[in-house]
C-alpha cells in the first residue's frame, strides 16, 4: 500500500493558521486536492476535520484523535457524524476514529485493502506519517506569510530528511484572475532504498 502526503506549504512552510483558515485562496489547488484524494481513504486529524467542518465526501474518512465529537469551528457547531453501522453519509462519506497514525495506516491497509492512503493534516499528523510515507505531493505557494498564530509544517527539516526523496515531477501554475498567488504542485518519492531499508526494519 503506498502512503502519500498532500499538503501546501508557503513560502516559510506555513500550512494555516490556529484558527484553522488557510491564508491564500487557490481554487486550482483545491480542485488537484479534491481530484487526487476523491474515492480514496484519507487520514486527518482532529483539527483538520473541525477546520474543515464535515467529513470529507466520497472518502473513507479515518480520523486520528482521541475524542469522538467534534465541531465545526467556524460555525461553532457539532459536526453530526452518522452512526459507524450506517455506513456512508449523503455526501458519499465514510468514517473511523483511531488513537494514532500507526494504527490509522494499519487500518488502511488492513481493514480497508487498500492501494493508496492520502495523508491530509494537521501538522502533527504530517510529522507522525512521513515515516511511512512513499510519496509527497506538495503545492509550493509562494507568498511569505507574516501573520501571527500560523501553523508551521517543515517536510524537509533536515539534509538527511530532503535526501531521502527525489523529485519525479513538478507543475507550475501562474497566477490569474480566480487564483492570486503563483504556485507549483512537486511530486517527490522515497528514494528506493530507504523505502528496502524502512521494510526491514519493521519486518523485525
Amino acid at each position: 500500500m503506498k502512503v502519500s502526503i498532500i499538503v501546501a506549504v508557503s513560502k516559510n512552510n506555513v500550512i494555516g493558521t490556529k484558527a484553522g483558515d488557510i491564508p491564500w485562496e487557490l481554487p486550482k489547488d483545491l480542485k488537484h486536492f479534491r481530484d487526487t484524494t476523491h474515492g480514496f481513504p484519507c487520514i486527518i486529524g482532529r483539527i483538520s476535520l473541525e477546520a474543515f467542518g464535515d467529513l470529507l465526501p466520497n472518502r473513507f474518512n479515518i480520523i486520528v484523535s482521541s475524542k469522538k465529537e467534534f465541531i465545526n469551528i467556524r460555525e461553532k457547531i457539532a459536526i453530526n457524524l452518522p452512526e459507524y453501522e450506517t455506513g456512508i453519509t449523503e455526501k458519499g462519506a465514510q468514517y473511523v476514529i483511531v488513537k494514532s497514525v500507526k494504527e490509522a495506516v494499519d487500518y488502511a491497509k488492513d481493514i480497508l485493502k487498500t492501494d493508496l492512503v492520502y495523508i491530509c493534516g494537521g501538522k502533527g499528523i504530517y510529522e507522525d506519517s512521513q515515516q511511512y510515507s512513499h510519496e509527497l505531493i506538495i503545492t509550493d505557494v509562494d507568498v511569505h506569510i507574516e501573520e501571527n498564530d500560523v501553523v508551521i509544517y517543515n517536510p524537509f527539516p533536515s539534509n538527511d530528511e530532503r535526501n531521502k526523496w527525489k523529485v519525479v515531477n513538478q507543475i507550475h501554475h501562474p497566477k490569474d484572475h480566480q487564483n492570486n498567488l503563483d504556485f507549483s504542485i512537486t511530486y517527490y518519492v522515497k528514494n528506493e532504498e530507504i523505502l528496502i531499508d524502512y521494510k526491514v526494519e519493521n519486518q523485525n
